[in-house]
């Protein structure tokens, strides 16, 4: 919401936020999909690359009604040319009796606090200002109404009954409210563009004959009535969902109610992606060319590029496109590789425009490269390139997509009953990349904080292939290097395992949080790690099994045979995990001079049911389950690993 409104023209100094425990860098936010785990909130909100701190104390009773008091009275006082905005997301009670236009509920505080909706509401009553707009997330957040209202027998107060007063709410007076639903929908329409931060823009919201990129107070309730997924129309209380509510003051006309009575006066446009220095794009790759616009409305802007070495030559990539659309695709075809290539965006007159801020780099043409994507559940609809503007359904995750171009895709992932998320992934040439995507389900209410998305990690190894691991737990077979995988921010250890290879040392890594910003990466790239490859030491089968002569067996009095080794390798560490094993293989030879073809081996099984077992310091035992089918005959037998490694094979003579 600060966002927005900063977004909105808001001068930072005239909004006042008051949140959790403040500026204190004490834990106070439980960190989304972790369990137990806490950070700190953060207290730079306009993600606009410049750090600072928007959040003004903390959210306690006195905080409160302290900066309500300032608004009546002193230097900071409104007047009734001004407009109070307020908008609150926290948890609300109700005493659990009355009617929509009678009743006492509470707005919940920090440290366990509350304040009555007859005191806040009464704090309202004192402030000379002309009109006052409250959006409440909070349970039971209809129950302002009848004090908001001033509905009998509650009291305007000194200035209550000259206020012109809308409030919206996302539950009734007598309900809980879910998981931000409603409030991330409102604020996604009065912003005009999604809580990801990645175009396309949307202005839905603004359902104006004239589409004047203005949204009312009315015109915001409906869009977030339509886009919360917890809203019903089902008459009565229903678990689960939840009924957001619109109230007015006689003489309030929410069509006629903005955010803002002011029009900005500067058309804008700024190029976004690409601008940051050391991009390169490969010939015949794909990217997106990212710009924000203020002011432009329903006009069109024209995307060229140039090289700064022949500023005048500008070569056309798109010859009118939508300004409100906020970006474009590209595939640089035919162009000279070299290092100063920039991008303007101009409207049709020329009389606003931007150039990137750094010249890219075009690089000679690469080739295709793979990639998978993987969700967790898995089963999500795949949606990718065109995102909003013309989607195309591209399958179900888990999925690989062949011989890509390299470059940028945005990708879609959606699945019923969870948040959706989009993200901008990229294809490396001759590499397959795996992405990887936690879902959250609906019921949770951090799956919408900036579209769900989370800062990613990205991974690879030499060689390719090896199981990742994050904090000593592997993501899986589906999720092999290279991968980009979403985390939570803070500390992380990773570490990767390949079979044949040493398992590599942990890398401590601190992800930072997520950044809204679009031409933010929000992705920790970490070192490859190189693997050193290993061989088995495996002297032989231990007692009872020999090594050095014949191992004779008879198969009326032998059922099972405990076969026992010790494995370790050639870095003299004890080899301990039983993925690298193979199996007990077994071939026929002759009974004379014991020769035999390896090429038929097969797998032997186990007696019981305990199969491979692991005795701890490099030591394994096999229970070899006897075949009364081997009697008469002669038999090799050996140990066999996913390293493609082999032991040497025991003689074996079945009466």
């Amino acid at each position: 919401m600060y966002t927005v409104l900063r977004e909105y023209g808001f001068d930072k100094t005239h909004i006042k936020v008051l949140m959790s425990d403040g500026t204190s860098p004490g834990l106070d936010r439980r960190i989304a999909n972790s369990g137990t785990m806490y950070d700190n909130s953060p207290t730079d909100l306009f993600n606009d690359g410049i750090t600072e701190v928007n959040v003004n104390a903390d959210a306690t009773k006195l905080n409160v009604t302290n900066t309500l008091d300032s608004y009546a009275s002193g230097t900071t006082a409104l007047t009734p040319k001004d407009s109070l905005f307020i908008f609150t997301t926290s948890h609300g009670s109700w005493d659990g009796v009355g009617t929509e236009d009678s009743n006492n509920v509470k707005l919940n505080l920090w440290n366990n606090e509350i304040i009555t909706d007859d005191e806040f509401v009464g704090k309202l009553n004192a402030i000379n200002v002309g009109n006052i707009t409250m959006v409440m997330e909070q349970c039971y957040g209809g129950g302002f109404k009848d004090e908001f209202l001033l509905l009998s027998p509650h009291s305007s107060g000194t200035y209550g009954a000259t206020q012109k007063r809308i409030l919206i709410t996302a539950s009734a007076f007598n309900e809980v409210s879910w998981a931000n639903g409603f409030s991330n929908a409102w604020t996604t329409g009065v912003a005009g563009h999604t809580r990801d931060g990645l175009p396309p823009w949307i202005f839905d919201a603004d359902t104006s004959a004239t589409k004047d990129y203005r949204v009312s107070m009315s015109e915001s309730y409906t869009y977030g009535n339509a886009k919360d997924p917890f809203m019903t129309t089902v008459t009565g209380l229903v678990t689960g969902k939840e009924h957001p509510k619109l109230f007015s003051k006689s003489g309030t006309d929410p069509l006629t109610k903005f955010l803002t009575d002011c029009f900005g006066s500067v058309n804008s446009i700024t190029v976004t992606i690409p601008s940051k220095i050391s991009i390169s794009w490969p010939v015949n790759s794909q990217h997106y060319i990212f710009w924000t616009e203020k002011g432009l409305g329903e006009g069109n802007v024209k995307i060229t590029y140039f090289r700064t070495s022949a500023p005048a030559t500008e070569t056309t990539i798109a010859a009118s496109v939508p300004a409100k659309q906020g970006y474009v695709k590209w595939i640089p075809t035919g162009l000279t590789p070299a290092t100063d290539y920039k991008i303007k965006i101009a409207t049709s007159d020329t009389t606003v425009s931007d150039i990137s801020d750094n010249a890219f780099a075009i690089t000679a043409q690469g080739a295709t490269g793979n990639m998978t994507i993987n969700t967790v559940p898995t089963g999500a609809t795949i949606y990718m390139d065109e995102g909003l503007v013309s989607r195309q359904n591209s399958g179900v995750t888990n999925k690989q997509f062949s011989t890509q171009k390299p470059g940028d895709y945005l990708i879609e992932v959606n699945k019923t009953d969870y948040w959706p998320k989009r993200s901008i992934v990229t294809v490396v040439s001759s590499l397959t990349k795996t992405f990887s995507f936690t879902l959250l389900p609906l019921t949770d209410p951090s799956g919408n904080a900036n579209g769900g998305l989370l800062p990613r990690i990205d991974l690879n190894s030499d060689p390719v292939g090896a199981e990742i691991f994050i904090d000593g737990i592997s993501q899986g077979p589906d999720i092999p290097t290279p991968a980009q995988i979403e985390v939570t921010p803070g500390p992380h250890d990773v570490s990767v395992k390949l079979p044949g290879y040493v398992q590599s040392a942990v890398t401590h890594v601190t992800v930072p949080e997520y950044d809204p910003d679009p031409s933010a990466d929000n992705i920790l790239v970490i070192d490859p790690f190189t693997l050193t490859k290993f061989q088995l030491v495996f002297t032989g089968f231990e007692s009872p099994v020999t090594m050095t002569g014949i191992n004779d067996i008879d198969t009326r009095k032998t059922s099972a045979l405990p076969l026992k080794w010790h494995l370790s390798d050639t870095l003299g560490n004890n080899v301990v995990d039983s993925a690298i094993f193979k199996g007990v293989m077994s071939y026929n030879v002759t009974c004379d001079k014991y020769i035999g073809d390896p090429k038929y081996s097969i797998k032997e099984v186990s007696s019981g049911n305990l199969g491979l077992q692991n005795l701890g310091n490099g030591n394994w035992q096999f229970n070899l389950k006897i075949d009364k089918k081997y009697a008469t005959t002669c038999r090799k037998i050996y140990a066999e690993f996913n390293t493609g490694d082999k032991s040497p094979a025991a003689l074996f003579k079945f009466r």
